[in-house]
């Protein structure tokens, strides 16, 4: 029996595919995120966000539950906010998030205001870009560690190290630069699934040691759109440095619309 297995296990040593060059699947992830994200741009979607403390001891505690409605507002992804802790907002606050919807399209259309490559995420008026595919391939060390199964599908496990640069040429570099990344990218098709960012420097948006996680899950046949987002952030706490405060975005919810029905402006308005 046990020459029968070990028999086996070289054959499927011998056929497994070989691993390919970390940055040739980036290059492929470059051509085939934008697309994806397009794709994710017809499905509207609902929004929970729960927004925690850690007490002294470490234990995070919820104090608020804030539900919305996500649409996209001159292609750009806008939150409707509906309920607060478990309520329905206040008349008054409906028409305040209606006027912000109806001033944000005409803000868009006016400036033609683009996201950020890979996004941009703000909390409390700061703000970071994320970057992209083409990021990781000008500043950051790149390998393959492994492969796994994610929600049914092969995926590679991709580690990203930013690289030590003589000069910083600007503020996405800089905030680019701020995250090392493990990414799960999909073997068939390059997509990325899941990826965990976790912070090697100070940065005026979070400490070091702060985590972003973001999961997708696949709404179609060929497109995978964000389901769960986790900011895990640090504060210092005597020589070193401790949670403070989480915030957890879960989409769920996900219908199909005709991508042309998004709120504009009229331009002679």
């Amino acid at each position: 029996m046990w020459l029968l297995s070990a028999l086996l296990a070289l054959s499927l040593f011998q056929t497994a595919a070989p691993w390919p060059d970390a940055n040739e699947l980036l290059a492929r992830v470059a051509k085939a995120q934008p697309a994806n994200e397009e794709r994710s741009k017809q499905y509207t979607c609902q929004e929970q966000c729960d927004r925690f403390d850690y007490n002294s001891k470490g234990v995070a505690k919820r104090y608020l539950t804030e539900t919305s409605d996500v649409i996209f507002v001159e292609g750009i992804e806008f939150k409707k906010l509906t309920t607060r802790n478990g309520k329905p907002i206040s008349a008054k606050e409906r028409a305040r998030v209606e006027q912000e919807m109806s001033k944000t399209a005409e803000d868009r259309r006016r400036t033609g205001r683009k996201a950020s490559p890979g996004g941009r995420i703000g909390i409390g008026g700061r703000n970071v870009e994320l970057g992209d595919a083409n990021d990781l391939l000008a500043l950051f060390d790149n390998r393959i560690t492994g492969e796994e199964m994610f929600q049914g599908r092969k995926v590679w496990v991709l580690e990203c190290t930013p690289r030590p640069l003589h000069e910083i040429s600007s503020r996405h570099q800089t905030d680019a630069l701020t995250f090392a990344r493990t990414l799960w990218v999909t073997q068939d098709d390059a997509i990325p699934v899941k990826l965990v960012y976790r912070a090697v420097v100070d940065h005026d948006f979070v400490r070091e040691g702060s985590t972003l996680t973001l999961e997708y899950s696949q709404v179609s046949d060929d497109t995978w759109h964000p389901s769960k987002f986790i900011l895990d952030m640090t504060h210092a706490a005597g020589k070193g440095v401790a949670p403070w405060k989480k915030t957890e975005y879960i989409y769920s919810n996900f219908k199909k619309f005709d991508v042309q029905s998004t709120i504009t402006s009229d331009p002679a308005n």
